[in-house]
């Protein structure tokens, strides 16, 4: 049986592990964290405003909506560019009725109210991520193996490096 490695065969731990960094190093941007989380709340919000009763989805509206109300303000304080400003604002615009409209109406009316809002605002957020997403220059990323040697490269660290 021929294995990938054997004990024979030094590994080459120090690429192993910059190879390893280099995938762990993405970060995620603010915009892209605040817009998420507005789509999961909205999806959320759209599911429980029909599964639960009026009272408890007004709630849960009005607890969705004021956290991504205050999201979405520190999203407007903290961009830089005024493409994700307007979206954030706009974004705290829409959780801002719903919110509103969480407290203000009853019933039948609050249950659709808060299904149709959470719909607005996972809407918005896509509606954002897309617009960031078109808007922005994307780099291709690709693999380079480089050996550190050419006379003592073997099939097996080259795989590791990769």
């Amino acid at each position: 049986m021929s294995a990938l490695w054997s004990p024979a065969t030094p590994v080459p731990v120090a690429a192993a592990a910059a190879s390893a960094a280099r995938l762990c190093a993405a970060v995620v941007t603010p915009h892209y964290a605040l817009n998420t989380v507005a789509v999961i709340a909205g999806g959320f919000l759209t599911a429980s405003s029909l599964a639960f009763s009026a009272h408890i989805a007004g709630w849960l509206g009005f607890g969705g909506s004021t956290a991504v109300a205050v999201a979405a303000t520190a999203g407007v304080v903290f961009a830089r560019r005024t493409s994700a400003k307007a979206g954030h604002a706009v974004l705290g615009l829409v959780s801002l009725w719903s919110l509103i409209a969480a407290l203000a109406f009853h019933g039948t009316a609050q249950t659709w109210l808060v299904f149709a809002e959470s719909i607005a605002l996972a809407a918005t957020a896509l509606g954002a991520l897309t617009a960031h997403e078109l808007s922005t220059e994307h780099i291709v990323h690709a693999l380079d193996v480089r050996p550190a040697d050419t006379n003592t490269t073997t099939p097996q660290t080259k795989r590791l490096a990769a």
